[in-house]
């Protein structure tokens, strides 16, 4: 198992057409967002203007949740949904996507055929990792907030990402939280 702590700060923030983006992880490590050569990516973006409309990618699941304040996603020909702090949508890379609102927001992007989740996660969850496959679970802190990691603890700071990687050979381990978290999981 491999243990990664990345904060707001030490991530690369790059510009998109409706504010910056941060890139917290992208796997694999080597990959470029802008080659779309990612299996997966976790970031964190200002959406500075009142409308703005999303980066098509096509092949790719993505869920967001607002960090603060609020924004309202149009999915054309899907479905439409106004999202508050810490709400959570998942949606179709390929999707006409529209965004109405000012926020910072936390994202996860999945390209298929690998699975990936995300939602908030309540004080005193407890997760067991238990996969023959290889899998990735991170937890987005809200707050400062500790995590247990089998008999470790790791104490993250606000706006901190704990990215736990685990091979297909590792063995089973809880994993267990006291504070509200955005968290999910990758499996490849």
């Amino acid at each position: 198992m491999i243990i990664r702590q990345i904060s707001l700060e030490d991530g690369k923030t790059a510009k998109w057409s409706g504010g910056t983006t941060t890139e917290l992880y992208i796997y694999p490590e080597n990959s470029v967002y802008a080659n779309r050569d990612f299996v997966f990516r976790i970031s964190s973006a200002t959406v500075e203007s009142d409308k703005s409309v999303f980066t098509k990618l096509p092949g790719v699941q993505r869920w967001i949740a607002p960090l603060n304040g609020s924004f309202t996603l149009t999915h054309q020909g899907h479905h439409k949904i106004i999202l508050e702090k810490h709400q959570v949508d998942r949606f179709e890379g390929d999707w006409d996507t529209e965004c109405q609102g000012r926020a910072r927001d936390f994202n996860l992007m999945v390209r298929a055929p690998y699975e990936g989740k995300m939602a908030l996660s309540e004080p005193e969850g407890r997760l067991i990792h238990q996969t023959s496959r290889h899998a990735f679970y991170f937890f987005y802190a809200l707050e400062a907030s500790e995590c247990t990691v089998g008999d470790r603890i790791v104490s993250l700071k606000k706006d901190t990402l704990l990215m736990l990687e685990f091979g297909s050979s590792d063995p089973e381990l809880w994993i267990s939280r006291q504070q509200r978290m955005l968290a999910g999981s990758i499996k490849i």
